[in-house]
């Protein structure tokens, strides 16, 4: 049961291929929500097709070495809201170095220990609803989440779809009410 209004998005529930989603909506929805929202988005042009991959590409082939064998090995990314380095004994140790409780995060600690860590930790956005876009699929936070874009529709390749091709099964927890988060 969702507790928060259907957005164009919501037809993605009802197809495997997002492409196909323009096909369960109708026009009237589509018009009505459209307007709802201010209008389409607008698009800006800075630099010739040309020019841009010269200037940026957000392709990134990190080198062998950097590369992560996961096979046989769990994966797991937690989503945790209201914290920040400064938290964990790992993450910042030099804070922790004369204290005796060592951090407020001890079974995290532990198993960045054990695991693979990404310690650069940013945000740009200023709602929960932005979080996981931006960490399961590269998506920055924009004005209107991209939930309720147009653009959300498009094919993307996400964390979770990279780890099926894998032969990795995912499953997602969520302490919040069901539908909350869009």
């Amino acid at each position: 049961r969702m507790t928060r209004p259907i957005t164009l998005s919501n037809a993605t529930l009802y197809t495997a291929d997002n492409g196909k989603a323009n096909l369960i909506l109708s026009n009237p929805f589509c018009i009505l929500r459209t307007i709802e929202g201010g209008g389409s988005s607008r698009y800006r042009k800075y630099f010739s097709d040309e020019e841009l991959p010269r200037r940026f590409t957000p392709i990134h082939q990190p080198a062998d070495s950097a590369a992560v064998d996961l096979s046989g090995r769990n994966v797991v990314v937690f989503i945790m809201e209201s914290m920040s380095a400064e938290h964990s004994a790992h993450l910042r140790p030099d804070l922790y170095a004369d204290r005796p409780v060592k951090g407020f995060t001890p079974f995290l600690d532990s198993l960045m220990r054990n695991g693979l860590c990404f310690e650069r930790m940013y945000a740009n956005g200023t709602r929960s609803i932005q979080a996981m876009p931006s960490i399961l699929g590269s998506i920055p936070s924009f004005r209107t989440p991209f939930v309720l874009m147009p653009q959300s529709l498009g094919a993307s390749r996400q964390l979770p779809a990279i780890l099926a091709d894998r032969g990795y099964a995912t499953a997602f927890f969520c302490g919040s009410e069901h539908g909350s988060m869009g």
